[in-house]
Formats: C-alpha cells, structure tokens, sequence
C-alpha cells in the first residue's frame, strides 16, 4: 500500500539522506505518522507542511501499526468494514521500520499528491 507522510520541502533531502526520524504526538505515541491517503488534517499551525512523502509498503507490515480508531468491544469484522467505508487510515510507524522502505519514496508538492503515487 501507498502510504503519505506530510513535511516542509527542506526536510525530504535530510528524509532521504538519513532517514525518517521518530517524534511523539500529544497522545504519547512515537513513530513517524502516515496515512492513506495523504491526510490534510495533520497540518497545524505549529507544523506547517508543502510537502507529500510517499512510501509503498506492504499492508502485512501495515497492520500492526495502524491507529484504531474505534474502541475495542466493538467487533473487529465491524471496526475494519467502518474504515474501509471512510476511505480513511493512519498509522505511526517506528522511524527504523519506514527507513526500510526509503527505495520507494516518491515526493510531490502538497495539492499533488497524485504524483507521488
């Protein structure tokens, strides 16, 4: 699967040169954040981003860092049918494990992304 990561322009030579670095969200969570497909809720005035930053990575290594989103009692069948319909995924991604799949980056100004596909 094509996955996207959001940055500023300057950043994707650095990406490329030495890699993805881990950070920590407000909630505690460290990795490096991506979505399917490219999300534009993850800019904030604090991080500002013109730049989309794609990897191909295979869905088995995916799944077990996809967010979820709904709570555990809800049924499993049911929580995927619920993203699937929403078009929409995320997932945090240790640095180590996204700097495997840098042979496949593809980047795009933001507004492009289909060219980083």
């Amino acid at each position: 699967m094509r996955i996207y990561h959001l940055t500023e322009a300057e950043n994707v030579a650095k990406i490329l040169a030495e890699g993805f670095v881990d950070g920590t969200n407000f909630e505690g969570q460290t990795g490096v954040w991506f979505s399917a497909p490219a999300s534009f809720n993850l800019i904030t005035p604090e991080r500002a981003a013109d730049t989309v930053v794609s990897l191909e990575v295979p869905d088995e290594v995916l799944e077990q860092y996809e967010r979820e989103y709904y709570p555990p009692s809800l049924p499993k069948e049911l929580a995927d049918a619920l993203i699937r319909a929403a078009g929409f995924r995320e997932f945090c991604m240790p640095a180590a494990e996204a700097n495997k799949y840098l042979g496949s980056v593809q980047q795009a100004p933001l507004g492009d992304q289909g060219s980083a596909r």
